[in-house]
């Protein structure tokens, strides 16, 4: 009988011991969870936050796309830069009012058959590309 209770007291501790290390393992495991679940939140956010970035670029996008195909023909702003230049307008005036940099400005002057008064007439000598003889 003395055999049957100390077997009994030791099946017992046995179970003490693996059910507190099962309690223990539980504890991990809902802190994992917990973990987990602040990451599934936080992926969620980015992934909010991406599209609506995507969104809004692709929006910026087509407004440019828009602004690009209602730009008028090359030879018509050609002629309005040649027309202000000979208004009496500066270069910094036509390419802001134009949304063109200074170097297209220059460029399209350059292009006109007819001199701008104002404007420096074309020089050989500060020619800098290259020379076809």
């Amino acid at each position: 009988m003395t055999y049957l209770v100390a077997c009994l007291a030791v099946v017992g501790a046995v179970q003490t011991v693996l059910l507190w290390r099962t309690t223990r393992r539980l504890r991990l495991v809902e802190h994992l969870h917990d973990r987990v679940g602040r990451c599934t939140r936080g992926l969620g956010l980015l992934v909010e936050t991406t599209e609506a970035g995507f969104t809004v670029l692709g929006a910026e996008l087509a407004k440019t796309a828009l602004r690009a195909a209602r730009r008028p023909s090359s030879a018509s702003a050609t002629r309005r830069v040649a027309r202000a230049a000979g208004a009496g307008k500066r270069v910094p005036e036509i390419a802001a009012e134009e949304r063109m940099s200074e170097g297209e400005v220059r460029l399209r002057l350059s292009m006109t058959s007819t001199g701008t008064p104002g404007m420096p007439a074309h020089d050989e000598g500060t020619h800098r590309g290259p020379v076809c003889a």
